[in-house]
């Protein structure tokens, strides 16, 4: 320190000047820096909004999911009652050849008790 209490000497002046120069730009440098690195931050939370925001406007409302989904029930009776309707017809049609082919054999042994008797 300088001569009297209080004072500083000029040496002492230009070294606590240089020390507050010298904090000034480390603090200017670091300010920058978390500048740059905050607004790189907010850069990759806007991405991460924006693709929120997209994959948002592809989701299916309730009144779409609800409307396909009464649809699809809807069309799965239908389904249900054309299968029924067919497994019916099979049925007949199954019934129907058991019978021809019954009296195809019985025409065909009464045929040929016939057949070995006359001759």
């Amino acid at each position: 320190m300088g001569d009297q209490p209080g004072t500083v000497s000029h040496r002492e002046y230009v070294t606590l000047r240089d020390y507050v120069d010298t904090r000034l730009e480390a603090i200017d440098t670091s300010l920058g820096k978390a500048e740059r690195s905050l607004n790189e931050r907010l850069a990759t939370m806007n991405e991460f909004r924006e693709a929120l925001r997209d994959q948002s406007g592809k989701f299916a409302t309730r009144e779409n999911v609800d409307f396909a989904r009464d649809r699809l029930e809807k069309d799965m009776g239908a389904l249900a009652l054309r299968v029924a309707e067919l497994e019916k017809a099979q049925a007949n049609s199954m019934g129907r050849q058991a019978m021809l082919l019954t009296g195809v054999t019985i025409f065909l042994t009464v045929l040929s008790l016939v057949l070995k008797f006359v001759v």
